[in-house]
């Protein structure tokens, strides 16, 4: 089965379905890793090529369990604690205030492509910090498309490499060490769990999930975006605006903007930006 080739019409193909699926942009320099992530599907399913998969999967509805799989695989996901720490250090230094100052709820944030995990309990990390529960309640929504990732996060279990830049003072306030069989392991404790919710959304299938008056004071969406095309990167956005309280926060990642929408974002920080309470999002540029 290694020998197997995926030809240009069947890549051609089988980019397209994702695209329709995910919204994601597969450029030509991505045929191999589909070739090497999608011959493991080959196998599971015992289908002798790429064309006769495609020919399987494209009449599938979108919840099929093969549907599901094939999106786990081709997405990708690297991530880290505490990565673009400047976003954790802005919120404890001047969202968390600002909110304490005239807020009476509690603080809502979404992690919109959470990965593994590792940002939602970097960003509980950082708000337990410096802020007691008597101070500061909040709630965390992580999401993501890929269902494998998300049950990854869910469990807070994470190799001793996947830690190894936290002091040893975090690990022993935040991490629970694995012993015999678990030996190199490090689970969340489950006080950063308790107000922490995992849900599957495919940001570019609206309506999200959500309900209709749910609304978020912070979202993070960081080096999520740069899979999208323009047009599809705007249509996010646009949701992020709409479930954002007026004059709440969106964090991006390093190499992701706005789209120039300075009418409704205004730029607070390196990727950081706050929603003007009161615009109107236009999709046109």
């Amino acid at each position: 089965m290694d020998s197997i080739e995926l030809s240009s019409t069947d890549f051609g193909n089988i980019r397209k379905l994702i695209y329709r699926l995910t919204g994601i942009s597969l450029s030509d320099s991505k045929h191999q890793l589909v070739k090497s992530r999608l011959r493991r599907r080959l196998r599971a399913l015992d289908i002798s090529s790429y064309n006769d998969y495609y020919g399987y999967v494209v009449q599938l509805p979108p919840d099929h369990e093969e549907i599901i799989s094939l999106i786990n695989a081709v997405t990708t996901n690297k991530t880290d604690f505490f990565r673009e720490s400047h976003h954790f250090d802005f919120m404890v230094k001047q969202i968390v205030p600002e909110f304490m100052a005239k807020s009476q709820h509690d603080l809502k944030i979404w992690h919109a492509g959470c990965s593994t995990g590792e940002e939602p309990y970097t960003m509980a990390i950082a708000l337990r910090e410096h802020f007691s529960t008597s101070e500061l309640c909040f709630m965390q929504l992580a999401s993501d498309i890929d269902t494998e990732v998300l049950a990854h996060a869910e469990r807070g279990v994470y190799d001793a490499e996947r830690v190894e830049g936290m002091s040893k003072e975090m690990l022993q306030r935040w991490f629970l060490r694995g012993k015999g069989n678990s030996e190199g392991k490090y689970r969340i404790r489950p006080e950063l769990q308790e107000n922490m919710r995992f849900r599957r959304i495919n940001l570019t299938k609206r309506p999200w999930p959500l309900r209709a008056e749910t609304q978020f004071d912070v979202i993070l969406c960081r080096n999520v975006l740069i899979y999208f095309d323009r047009e599809t990167q705007k249509q996010v956005i646009q949701g992020f605006y709409d479930r954002l309280v007026p004059g709440g926060y969106l964090m991006l990642g390093h190499s992701e903007s706005v789209q120039g929408k300075q009418d409704v974002f205004r730029s607070v920080g390196k990727t950081i930006y706050k929603a003007n309470a009161g615009a109107t999002y236009r999709l046109a540029a």
